[in-house]
């Protein structure tokens, strides 16, 4: 019966316009029973904490964790997150990201972890204590993921706070010993295996174009190289103790933007979307500016769409010089086969099993 008059008294604190008597009534309602008024706020803040999730609004859905994390404590927060996840690939995904978000590690998006799994350990309900732990929880892995040369994501600029900051001489020293270290005639593999390497070639959007920069890197650096191979075929190996989903990043990447075949090109480009990585949605960018078959243009579109890219100017750019194409045009309007296509894109593989070698050239 309490908690019925608690409930009452707190809906019509939300429902009338007096605020005056709203406060009243909200009295009178945590009078009765403060438990049961936390509990329905929690679980309004819930709600909009996974649409917040969903639109990847970072700051709202910060500031609806930190309620959250206040009210119950971050284990029963996470036992929630962990509810929501299972619910989808593309809802994991991005409550990783916003979570890298609320422990202040957001210039970390280049971390090869599952955040959602890096944070179940820790406890406590001050935000300022669990973002300390946060950060004594990942410097470990960040350290250890440098080592393995895996910083093709890592933002070195973005790197601002101490401890990370410390490990940035060895960064910028890992990358440029991997060029040094190279044999004289290497493969375009092991050029793609190093940092600089992979970041110039798939810049280039074509493999000679890529190889001439990068050979001219090396003799800034004071290193000779003769490329002689004219094909490319990416081996399984190159990427070979980075997470499966980092591997698949890298290989669908290099696929994507190496090769002049539409067909694998729109192949990468539906892998690429579905790991609904946030890191994908800047190589599917720049694919707008070089990408020109229809067919690859509309998968990219939707792709991009399916992963959360909301840039309306870039958008337009994408789809105006196709308005002329009819199939290109269902895309842009209501097309009765983007829901199948989206349910086709989120569904979650066993595993990644991409072991076949792709041959460009």
């Amino acid at each position: 019966m309490n908690d019925i008059l608690a409930e009452t008294w707190f809906r019509m604190s939300e429902s009338t316009p007096d605020k005056i008597l709203a406060e009243i009534y909200l009295q009178n309602a945590l009078k009765i029973s403060p438990e049961l008024v936390q509990r329905i706020r929690c679980a309004r803040t819930r709600e909009e904490l996974y649409e917040q999730i969903e639109s990847r609004n970072y700051a709202s859905a910060c500031s609806s964790l930190e309620l959250l994390v206040e009210a119950q404590g971050w284990k029963v927060t996470h036992s929630q997150l962990m509810d929501l996840c299972a619910q989808s690939l593309p809802l994991r995904e991005r409550t990783g990201d916003v979570l890298l978000h609320f422990f202040g590690l957001s210039t970390l998006l280049g971390l090869d972890i599952d955040p959602v799994e890096a944070f179940a350990s820790l406890s406590g309900n001050d935000v300022s204590s669990l973002q300390v732990c946060a950060r004594e929880t990942v410097f470990p892995l960040f350290k250890e993921q440098v080592a393995q040369g895996n910083t093709y994501f890592l933002d070195v600029e973005q790197l601002q706070d101490l401890p990370f900051l410390m490990v940035l001489p060895n960064i910028l020293s890992r990358r440029e010993q991997e060029v040094l270290s190279l044999s004289e005639t290497p493969s375009h593999n092991e050029i793609l295996r190093t940092y600089y390497g992979f970041i110039i070639m798939t810049a280039s959007w074509n493999l000679e174009q890529g190889t001439e920069r990068f050979v001219e890197l090396c003799r800034t650096l004071g290193k000779r190289i003769e490329v002689r191979s004219k094909r490319l075929t990416i081996m399984d190996y190159l990427w070979k103790g980075f997470s499966p989903r980092m591997q698949v990043l890298l290989k669908n990447t290099a696929r994507l933007c190496l090769t002049k075949s539409s067909d694998v090109q729109e192949d990468a480009i539906r892998i690429l979307g579905e790991t609904v990585d946030v890191r994908v949605i800047r190589v599917l960018e720049d694919a707008i500016e070089h990408i020109h078959e229809t067919s690859v243009r509309r998968t990219l579109h939707k792709t991009l769409k399916a992963v959360g890219w909301s840039d309306r100017e870039k958008e337009k750019e994408l789809i105006e010089p196709y308005l002329t194409s009819q199939t290109f045009v269902r895309s842009w309007g209501p097309d009765p086969e983007e829901e199948s296509y989206e349910r086709q894109l989120y569904e979650e593989p066993d595993e990644y099993d991409y072991d076949d070698d792709y041959e460009y050239w």
